[in-house]
């Protein structure tokens, strides 16, 4: 009669400790899911997508593009002023004028001869030939400048677009790494209640081999998250090239 009270009073002791065990659990897993919401601890998303944008390998090789682009225009702009040339001279001597008169209908010309100082300015366009398809590639500079800058612009959509849901996927991960977790501390406390059951006698063989199999399921379930969520981190610091402090 007294081992059978014993063995009440264990196991009374045992679902006492294992309701105590959960509340325990249940306040630690709150305080972590408070403690661990990342929208407290990562770069908020406006920075992280400016982040992206400015570490971009790519976009920085389209910039690279677009400034020889613009190199390539102003060297065309900068030879047609090199076919512009000013001239001038200055002469002093005998010089030969045409003087013509008009008198009542009668014309009649002739000539004197003067000493004279003259000058003379003007101003010379030479244009090779080769130099009428430069504007042409002029224009092809243009267009492929143009063409660069709405390149840029799609990248620059898409990596924002692929940011975004990087930062959703990460913050999902995270959730359910939470969530997994709570789940897998409160399946180990009931493991132990079944255990202590099994050992008494009061459950087969059976249901405990089946609570024990839905044990391993849910750290496997658990170990896959958080390999998901290690592997999201990457991913993100990966696109907007730099490391994020979680701690």
């Amino acid at each position: 009669m007294r081992g059978y009270i014993t063995r009440i009073s264990f196991s009374l002791l045992i679902m006492s400790l294992s309701i105590i065990s959960n509340a325990q659990v249940s306040e630690v897993i709150d305080k972590e899911l408070n403690l661990h919401n990342l929208k407290t601890k990562i770069i908020p998303l406006g920075q992280l997508l400016d982040s992206a944008v400015i570490h971009s390998p790519l976009l920085k090789m389209i910039d690279a593009d677009i400034l020889i682009q613009d190199l390539k225009i102003k060297s065309e702009k900068k030879d047609w002023l090199s076919y512009f040339s000013v001239t001038g001279s200055a002469k002093y001597g005998m010089f030969d004028n045409l003087i013509i008169n008009e008198s009542l209908g009668d014309e009649s010309t002739g000539t004197t001869n003067a000493k004279q100082q003259r000058y003379s300015v003007g101003l010379s366009l030479k244009i090779p030939f080769s130099s009428l398809f430069d504007n042409v590639d002029r224009e092809v500079a243009l267009s492929e400048k143009m063409k660069l800058q709405y390149q840029k612009d799609k990248v620059v959509s898409e990596l924002r677009k692929l940011v975004v849901t990087q930062y959703g996927n990460l913050l999902r991960s995270h959730a359910k790494l939470i969530i997994k977790t709570s789940e897998l501390e409160t399946m180990k406390m009931q493991m132990a209640d079944t255990e202590v059951n099994y050992g008494n006698g009061k459950i087969p063989l059976a249901d405990y081999s089946k609570q024990k199999s839905q044990l391993l399921n849910l750290r496997l379930e658990c170990e896959e998250i958080r390999i998901e969520f290690t592997v999201a981190i990457h991913l993100l610091q990966e696109s907007i090239g730099i490391k994020l402090n979680l701690n």
